[in-house]
């Protein structure tokens, strides 16, 4: 079997082309250069798409060239004039396409196929130094194979939505994620943060077969902006008002009552929250044995700090243990108790106050949470996720590009929308 032979069969080319010539160049570092022509039975069958009518071989057009997967060590290119047919009865110009070609110009199947393995793996950077190809055209396959993948996404089965923003890069820029909750995958990302996101989406849902009208939730945090595109563009949908944030919430106000309450115990010479940061961030059962003791000490003082630690412990026993029927008066009772310790403490305890305030501001979608057991658990795993990416994107020129990767990465996009299988 002659070398020809083997690579026609190698590459499936058929009957309709032929290895014409196999050329292994010493003095390029290596490369093997494999030229490709057409035989006379891919024009047997040809019809116009038209007309339908018969169609013969005009000309050939000028050399075209692919990267191929290396032979070895050595990278590997196909050469073919692709054949140009015109119709018989309308005249019709048509240019014939090789099985081996991509969806990218100048990449084989396979050898996309190869980079965008690699790609879901490691930074473009690295695959751009092992393929031996410029990151930028890299970028423009995965930009053209996920944009084909994403168009072709359902999403009329959606009915959960979780949204949150993502950091793009440092300084005020971010992305904003939609995730599917149930199947657990991101279906749409958009620059920014603003209200106008959620009309963005909602247009985008009816570009894949769904629409606003079909979505019973939304989980995010308890963003103004957020709010209000949910309320001007999904105006049926439940609004949920995830965990996680409300509880950084309310731990951002213990940490300033801390703040406050240790100014004012260092200008009297008492240092005793110095270095107690973590100790009222933490929950008591993430605590050493020593900072435990500690903590059971600074309970037993009249310290403010320790009183609106407390708080925090007691609301996370009622999203814990409070029955649904009871949650929404627990957490009005719990909001009351800040109010009275406002008036015993005063200034020191006010960002409780302010917490207690947005906890009332936004009770319908923080009571949904205790009904719907919705939450952003996904999307929190998802800025590892994010971060990730980021790493992966290492080198990317816009904004465009990360959400790219986080489609690629975290979109569920079918990976046989390659057709790995030639077309013959």
């Amino acid at each position: 079997m002659t070398p020809e032979v083997l690579f026609h069969e190698l590459l499936g080319l058929g009957e309709n082309w032929k290895v014409e010539k196999i050329e292994f160049l010493k003095d390029s570092k290596g490369e093997v250069h494999i030229v490709v022509e057409s035989q006379p039975e891919l024009f047997e069958n040809l019809r116009c798409e038209e007309c339908s009518a018969v169609m013969s071989l005009y000309d050939h057009a000028p050399e075209r060239t692919w990267r191929h997967l290396n032979i070895f060590e050595h990278v590997c290119y196909l050469h073919c004039k692709l054949p140009r047919c015109k119709c018989n009865k309308c005249g019709k110009m048509r240019r014939i396409e090789g099985p081996w070609q991509g969806k990218t110009k100048g990449f084989t199947l396979m050898f996309e196929a190869m980079c965008l393995t690699l790609l879901r793996e490691m930074p473009v950077n690295a695959v751009a130094r092992i393929t031996g190809e410029h990151d930028t055209r890299l970028w423009r396959l995965l930009n053209s194979y996920v944009e084909r993948s994403y168009e072709q996404k359902d999403f009329s089965e959606v009915e959960v939505i979780g949204c949150d923003e993502l950091s793009a890069k440092k300084g005020p820029e971010y992305v904003s994620v939609f995730a599917d909750m149930k199947a657990k995958e991101v279906i749409f990302a958009t620059p920014g943060k603003s209200s106008d996101v959620f009309n963005e989406f909602s247009e985008e849902l009816s570009k894949h077969g769904a629409n606003a009208k079909q979505i019973r939730e939304i989980s995010v945090d308890m963003s103004p902006a957020y709010t209000k595109g949910i309320r001007d563009n999904f105006s049926n949908t439940q609004i949920v008002y995830d965990r996680f944030h409300v509880f950084a919430n309310i731990s951002k106000a213990v940490d300033e009552v801390r703040q406050r309450e240790h100014r004012k115990l260092i200008k009297q010479g008492d240092k005793t929250l110095k270095n107690t940061m973590w100790l009222f961030r933490k929950n008591p059962e993430n605590l050493s044995a020593d900072q435990s003791v500690l903590l059971d000490d600074l309970t037993q003082t009249n310290l403010m700090t320790a009183k609106a630690h407390q708080m925090r412990l007691t609301l996370q026993d009622i999203y814990n243990y409070a029955p649904a029927v009871l949650f929404k008066r627990k957490i009005l009772a719990w909001c009351k108790w800040i109010d009275l310790c406002v008036r015993e403490y005063g200034y020191i305890f006010e960002p409780m106050k302010k917490a207690a305030k947005t906890l009332r501001k936004y009770l319908d979608g923080i009571v949904a949470y205790k009904n719907n057991r919705t939450n952003n658990a996904f999307m929190e795993g998802l800025n590892s996720v994010f971060s990730a990416v980021k790493r992966k994107a290492r080198g990317f020129r816009n904004t465009q590009n990360l959400i790219t990767m986080l489609y690629f990465v975290s979109g569920n996009l079918p990976l046989d929308d390659l057709e790995l299988t030639h077309r013959k």
